[in-house]
């Protein structure tokens, strides 16, 4: 069962991991995938409403960018296509 998780669980979850300090590189390994996945829709649905922050934006654009490398080896396409995939699964179900 896919969890959703509310902008400010996102936000406050990104900042828990460090994605707020420039100087912890490393807080996207710390956070799986899935989590990272389930942000970023988040991020991408609070987006279209026009319902983030500027630093809203700026952790969902640190998520982004981990997910991309992590899941996606960096193709942002593929990352597209899966997000398309799963809005068409949706609007499916």
């Amino acid at each position: 069962m896919k969890r959703k998780i509310n902008i400010l669980a996102a936000v406050l979850l990104a900042s828990a991991i460090g994605f707020t300090d420039r100087g912890r590189a490393d807080a996207a390994q710390e956070v799986s995938v899935e989590t990272l996945k389930e942000i970023y829709v988040e991020c991408e649905r609070r987006a279209v409403q026009n319902a983030l922050s500027s630093g809203d934006i700026a952790r969902c654009s640190e998520v982004y960018e981990a997910l991309k490398l992590r899941a996606f080896g960096g193709d942002w396409t593929l990352l597209r296509a899966w997000f398309q995939k799963l809005l068409l699964a949706e609007a499916q179900a």
